[in-house]
């Protein structure tokens, strides 16, 4: 999948919305003129037409900028690419019935995605609810159980061993939540720092040195010609990280996308 799939993917949604919308309006139109014959039961149309064209307008919006995207994706391949090749990643946020966090290289094609993990007999147990990372093959990379009584969301791998988690805890003073990143012997790793009003985030370790960010409206400008939203989301990852300390920072996404917001 590349950028353009995810923006003709909402327009699709849009468009079912639109013809959903129109199906109440035809049974009230139809209904009135076979049984009812009522003038005023036709004012009930109005608000689905609306809807309908609503969506409709927003169908067409996202299937030219997926034209436009298409057109202006850069034509170079990362080499021999793993989920960690990039240093920064957009962010979709894929809000359905279903909801899906899109991670996408620099270059505009897939490079994971996360999930509420829905396997039968296969959910972590102990968490009120299980989230699950793949790579861009679809294959599981790892598991995130989310404790909300104990605020915390702990990490662990496609073996089901434990990482790490993301602790939070209520600071009375500053009326703020705190975030710290734990390795799994509970040792301080990160904290997670920046404003609860907008999405600016910063991950920075012991020594107070950023080691990872979410921005939105800091996008690179050479991005400008195939994301056509400024306010995108951004993130950004350490090279000098261990697979696993990405792995573990990357649950922090699961507690700005899918918890707080």
């Amino acid at each position: 999948m590349k950028i353009d799939d995810f923006y003709r993917n909402v327009a699709r949604i849009n468009l079912n919305g639109s013809i959903l919308a129109l199906i109440p309006a035809i049974f009230i139109v139809g209904g009135n003129f076979v049984f009812l014959q009522n003038n005023q039961i036709m004012l009930l149309v109005i608000p689905f037409l609306i809807y309908s064209i609503i969506n409709f307008q927003l169908y067409i919006r996202k299937m030219k900028q997926a034209l436009i995207i298409s057109k202006n994706l850069p034509e170079f391949h990362l080499p021999n690419p793993t989920i960690f090749s990039s240093e920064q990643y957009l962010l979709y946020f894929f809000n359905t019935l279903s909801p899906r966090l899109l991670l996408f290289f620099p270059n505009g094609t897939l490079a994971g995605e996360m999930k509420e993990y829905c396997e039968i007999g296969l959910k972590l147990e102990g968490f009120s609810k299980t989230f699950a990372f793949y790579d861009f093959n679809k294959e599981l990379i790892c598991f995130f159980g989310v404790d909300e009584k104990k605020l915390k969301i702990e990490v662990f791998n496609q073996e089901k061993e434990y990482l790490g988690c993301l602790e939070k805890s209520n600071q009375f003073l500053s009326k703020k939540m705190k975030r710290e990143l734990l390795n799994r012997e509970g040792r301080f790793i990160a904290a997670i720092e920046g404003s609860p009003l907008y999405m600016d985030e910063r991950i920075v370790d012991s020594f107070h040195l950023q080691i990872g960010s979410l921005q939105r409206g800091w996008m690179p400008v050479e991005w400008n010609r195939y994301v056509l939203d400024p306010n995108t989301p951004v993130l950004s990852i350490s090279k000098e990280l261990s697979e696993k300390d990405k792995l573990l920072q990357l649950s922090f996404l699961i507690d700005e996308f899918f918890i707080k917001r």
